[in-house]
């Protein structure tokens, strides 16, 4: 559960994660199963602390811990006498103590001179550019974000948390920051004399920054980590904000600029050959599915092309875990969008190294009788390790592993399994995936030194 909980800490997810303690009666010098959980959890999240008896206030105070300033988790401890005895529901309790559990009140007033300062910037702008990442989704701006882009004629890239907050068929979207053909990205922005940057948060970026235009930063709280300097902060009410911004002419990008950018970061992405490609699963899913279809990924190498490729429309609705990149999250998380989602179609896109950490969970799925499309990109390696080590010019250890038969993985649980070699196979089981229910594993077998990244 600590690899979750970094996770939820760097994704700015609230959670409340539980953990069971040893009683508070336990003989003294007990050892058996005894751990420091406080210190254990309390690098990786806002709070830790073990629940006493009576301490509801506590309990309180961590839930509304999760969700204010930046989002997050917050551990507790258990002790089991407490957990058998109960809490007292109108018990007052100590309350939340310690740095980590401040609140934390980050908004600052804006004086009249920035907001001057940014429209003037906007004014001289002939290529101005949206960056909206996380944050944004957190303040649901994707309404005011379509709103500005269109009064501006602005291009919209957006970080991996942020996809959906401009739908990526609209012809101003220019693509996914540190995604697959992120290079390609980069240097299209750098053809901007403006960036208006809309909750970006620095947990999603691990390059440093390229951009050297003018730069106006939109955010609900300051920019603690100075991942890059701006021109000008605004710094509180973003809806506020991006809707003071809004100009009076529409200067706009070259006719075909972003067009003729988009269709070459496609071309780089989706070369043909005459094997199965890595990009023609998703491809074929994303055809077969409904715009309101919801896509989770794991990492690997597949992370950073379904990233760049998956067309996504509405926020909340593609999933990866990115500020701690951790292997194990694309299944669960699909499953988790299926309870709260019945009614809107799920797929989850895996690694082979991957969806072997949780195998047994095939069965939980197929339990809780799930209608999910799982997609195993077969290539016998991990991936992105492997090309690292290949750069470094270091011996090759521990990037491959024999490929399991999926198809009698499939049979085991009682999911429905295919076993795909080429385009028309792939899209054959995609249509199947789209149309039946149940649970449809699919194992794509390809070449890892396929990928374009």
């Amino acid at each position: 559960m600590v690899t979750g909980v970094a996770n939820a800490l760097l994704d700015q997810a609230p959670l409340i994660a539980l953990t069971g303690a040893l009683s508070t009666s336990a003989p003294r010098g007990t050892t058996h199963q005894k751990l420091a959980l406080n210190s254990l959890y309390a690098s990786v999240s806002k709070a830790s602390f073990e629940l006493g008896h009576g301490d509801i206030g506590l309990v309180r105070d961590a839930l509304q811990l999760t969700t204010e300033y930046r989002p997050g988790p917050v551990h507790i401890a258990i002790p089991s006498d407490v957990a058998a005895a109960g809490l007292k529901r109108n018990g007052g309790g100590p309350g939340l103590t310690g740095p980590a559990a401040k609140r934390r009140s980050n908004a600052r007033s804006q004086s009249l001179s920035e907001i001057d300062r940014a429209k003037k910037l906007i004014a001289s702008a002939r290529r101005p550019a949206i960056v909206a990442g996380l944050g944004a989704v957190h303040a649901a701006l994707a309404t005011p974000i379509r709103q500005l882009a269109s009064a501006l004629g602005a291009v919209v890239v957006t970080t991996p948390k942020g996809k959906g907050l401009m739908a990526e068929d609209h012809p101003q979207f220019g693509g996914v920051l540190e995604m697959a053909g992120d290079d390609m990205v980069v240097e299209f922005l750098k053809r901007a004399d403006l960036i208006i940057t809309v909750g970006l948060d620095a947990v999603e970026l691990d390059k440093p920054w390229r951009l050297t235009a003018p730069l106006i930063d939109v955010h609900a709280a300051p920019d603690e980590q100075r991942y890059f300097s701006a021109t000008v902060d605004l710094i509180g009410p973003t809806i506020t904000f991006l809707q003071a911004l809004q100009p009076t002419t529409r200067p706009g990008w070259p006719p075909g600029e972003v067009s003729d950018h988009r269709n070459a970061l496609l071309n780089f992405l989706c070369p043909q050959r005459s094997r199965l490609q890595p990009w023609q699963p998703v491809v074929a899913l994303r055809q077969m599915l409904p715009q309101a279809a919801i896509a989770t990924t794991d990492v690997g190498a597949h992370k950073l092309l379904v990233g760049q490729l998956w067309q996504t429309h509405e926020p909340r609705s593609f999933f990866m875990s990115n500020g701690l990149s951790a292997m194990g999250y694309g299944l669960p998380v699909a499953a988790s969008a299926r309870l709260v989602h019945p009614d809107r179609p799920v797929v989850a896109f895996v690694g082979d190294g991957g969806l072997t950490m949780y195998l047994g969970e095939l069965e939980t799925l197929r339990r809780l009788g799930l209608d999910l499309t799982i997609v195993v990109l077969v290539d016998g390696s991990l991936e992105l390790i492997r090309r690292s080590q290949r750069r470094q010019r270091v011996e090759e250890v521990g990037t491959a592993f024999d490929k399991p038969d999926y198809l009698a993985i499939a049979r085991a649980f009682g999911l429905r399994g295919y076993q795909v070699e080429t385009e028309r196979e792939m899209r054959r089981a995609a249509a199947r995936a789209a149309a039946e229910p149940g649970i449809h594993l699919i194992a794509a077998n390809i070449d890892g030194a396929d990928y374009r990244l």
